[in-house]
């Protein structure tokens, strides 16, 4: 079941990267689609016993905190991402949640100052943070 919940991450946000990418924002009924899909999965996985409560509580204590956190900033990290985030948390809990989080976070830094440096953007600029999660998820699924 553990490969099923990965494939349905990675698929998830890939498809969420693409919206992201092109237009910007993470309509609505993807969103619906990947929290109903991901519900019925996280309930399959806990019937099974191959994911634990505890793993599945505190992934979403770190989805709401992303939620938190974009109340709190404006919507600086948009709300649309932190609803996938409180979508894709639950499956791995709060330690590898938060780990693909800070890869994120240091992935769209790294770019941001490779843009800042060759003078493509200002400091203004908004990149899509989905992306940046994809590549933060696919190295924790491909290193274990």
């Amino acid at each position: 079941m553990q490969v099923i919940d990965n494939v349905f991450i990675i698929c998830f946000l890939t498809v969420c990267c693409v919206s992201d990418i092109r237009k910007k924002r993470i309509g609505t009924g993807l969103l619906l689609a990947g929290g109903g899909i991901g519900a019925v999965l996280l309930v399959i996985s806990l019937c099974l016993g191959t994911i634990g409560f505890l793993t599945v509580v505190s992934g979403l204590l770190v989805g709401a905190g992303a939620a938190l956190i974009s109340k709190l900033t404006g919507e600086k990290l948009g709300m649309g991402d932190a609803v996938v985030i409180l979508i894709c948390c639950p499956f791995v809990g709060a330690m590898e949640g938060l780990f693909v989080l800070l890869a994120a976070f240091l992935g769209a830094a790294v770019f941001s100052l490779g843009l800042l440096a060759v003078k493509h953007c200002g400091l203004k600029h908004e990149l899509p943070f989905i992306p940046f999660m994809l590549a933060g998820a696919a190295f924790m699924v491909v290193a274990g």
